[in-house]
């Protein structure tokens, strides 16, 4: 259980116009993440937090009149990188290749 909102309180401290101490909860029930509040200033994806609410990788979540988090599901990001490319591989070519290409065509005009 994560809470967030602008008192000492809580988990994660968000300042900022409309966020209320005690703002909302984050809870994780067997990897199932969903966010709980009283605030009529709570949304996701721009829509208003009524009742507890499933949240998805990606989804952006939206506290007061301004503060506005984009949420990283953890185990969905891992799956998500685990379906890129090895960041080890080189996605660009070396720039010797560069040089050597620039070479030929600046001889070439």
């Amino acid at each position: 259980r994560t809470e967030l909102g602008c008192g000492r309180q809580v988990d994660v401290v968000v300042s900022g116009p409309g966020v209320e101490e005690r703002h909302c909860t984050i809870e994780n029930n067997c990897g199932i993440l969903s966010l709980s509040t009283n605030s009529p200033l709570t949304t996701i994806d721009g829509l208003q937090v009524t009742e507890p609410t499933r949240l998805v990788q990606g989804c952006i979540i939206g506290l007061g009149h301004g503060a506005y988090f984009r949420f990283n599901h953890p185990d969905q990001a891992r799956l998500i990188k685990k379906s890129l490319p090895d960041p080890k591989s080189p996605s660009i070519l070396p720039f010797s290749f560069y040089q050597a290409n620039e070479l030929q065509l600046c001889r070439g005009r």
